[in-house]
């Protein structure tokens, strides 16, 4: 009863982790549509395709034309704005980004100013400023976490063989680097050494080593 009540709650740890780590990777957007005349685009559907993994998520303009949600994905970005199936104006190459204090990404469709040539795009200089410093501090991040991962496994490598009492070497060099060291290091100072007088010679295409006194 207990194995399966612990079992149970390690599958359970397992799920709530997996979903605090997927939420980690999940951004905030929002936007407002206006037509050429500048009203409410309602009841449209707003489409962000992302472009790395080709998974779709559509969103639906409320009266005021405006559409959110607290669940994207981070990375690259195809949005449209479609109506009755017919594709009024898309943005490419719309990088979704986890901003400071959980601020959205900004995408508004005005399609006054779209179709006069006048977009602007869709963030503000002070949000690319933003997001241009939150990617910097996930890249930190992630370099950091990779080093821990990293640094974890080498101890627990190393007290695995600690409990199974064989020796380890642990080192930062690349491996084959530190195979071609290790290797001139055993032949340098473990191989044994026998100084003796000898000659090399071919002999019926065979190499011998004639032994012996210096003079023979």
């Amino acid at each position: 009863m207990k194995t399966k009540l612990r079992t149970a709650l390690s599958a359970l740890l397992v799920i709530v982790l997996t979903i605090f780590v997927a939420a980690q990777n999940l951004a905030r957007v929002e936007g407002k549509c206006t037509d050429d005349a500048g009203k409410p685009i309602a009841g449209a559907t707003v489409e962000l395709l992302n472009t790395d993994t080709g998974q779709k998520t559509n969103l639906k303009t409320d009266k005021s034309g405006g559409f959110l949600s607290v669940g994207v994905t981070t990375g690259s970005y195809k949005i449209s704005l479609i109506q009755n199936g017919q594709v009024l104006f898309f943005f490419n190459n719309v990088t979704i980004h986890l901003l400071p204090e959980n601020a959205p990404n900004v995408i508004d469709f005005n399609l006054a100013k779209e179709q006069a040539g006048q977009g602007t795009g869709h963030m503000t200089a002070e949000q690319q400023k933003q997001m241009g410093e939150a990617q910097k501090r996930n890249a930190e991040a992630a370099k950091e976490r990779a080093e821990i991962g990293s640094l974890n496994k080498m101890l627990t490598d190393a007290a695995a063989a600690e409990q199974a009492g064989m020796p380890l070497l642990l080192t930062t060099q690349v491996s084959s680097l530190a195979i071609l060291e290790l290797t001139e290091f055993l032949q340098v100072k473990l191989a044994p050494c026998v100084p003796m007088h000898g000659v090399m010679v071919e002999l019926f295409g065979m190499g011998v080593l004639l032994q012996g006194d210096s003079g023979i």
